[in-house]
């Protein structure tokens, strides 16, 4: 049965909106996901589904911003592109890195590209911050006004929790 969110989160997205989908547990996200990625698709958005449940928790802030990037990598196919950047740039931080081999990927598809980052709320679950990763989220729509890679770049975050749960230090704001 489509639901009014599914109109809804389709169209948020084709108009190239970041979206976030938070709500408590068993309340349909995961599929209204499913559902969404295969209509985009259908419509020449390249999609990536990143379930952060599998990158784990266990992991330094290195393993998992090359964990994110190894499944952005898998399905642009553009795995080599973003880990020759990655490899390049050890002198410079995991964040800084993360962001640069993410537009590698980009900017090896022609495509508009929506990065679904599911169960968003398992940030909370690693022994690190990722305060800065909300940020970068926000750099990445600031830059859109600049670069047309980033123009063709759209988040949409999903999972149980409020934005403010989600972020540690208060003098950053990356959700408005």
């Amino acid at each position: 049965v489509e639901r009014r969110a599914d109109r809804e989160l389709l169209q948020a997205l084709l108009d190239r909106e970041y979206v976030f989908l938070l709500d408590s547990r068993q309340k349909g996200k995961s599929s209204l996901i499913a559902r969404t990625l295969v209509k985009l698709r259908a419509q020449g958005v390249r999609t990536v589904k990143l379930d952060l449940q599998r990158i784990g928790s266990n992991v330094t802030p290195d393993q998992w911003y090359a964990g994110l990037l190894h499944e952005i990598g898998l399905e642009l196919g553009a795995t080599e592109a973003i880990f020759k950047m990655w490899g390049s740039t050890q002198h410079i931080g995991p964040l800084a890195r993360f962001v640069g081999a993410l537009r590698e990927a980009i900017e090896s598809v022609d495509d508009p590209v929506v990065l679904f980052v599911d169960e968003i709320d398992f940030v909370r679950a690693l022994p690190f911050s990722v305060d800065e990763f909300f940020a970068a989220i926000r750099d990445c729509f600031n830059r859109r006004s600049e670069s047309a890679v980033y123009g063709r770049l759209t988040f949409c975050l999903a999972g149980v929790a409020t934005p403010s749960q989600l972020i540690q230090n208060p003098e950053i704001t990356p959700f408005n």
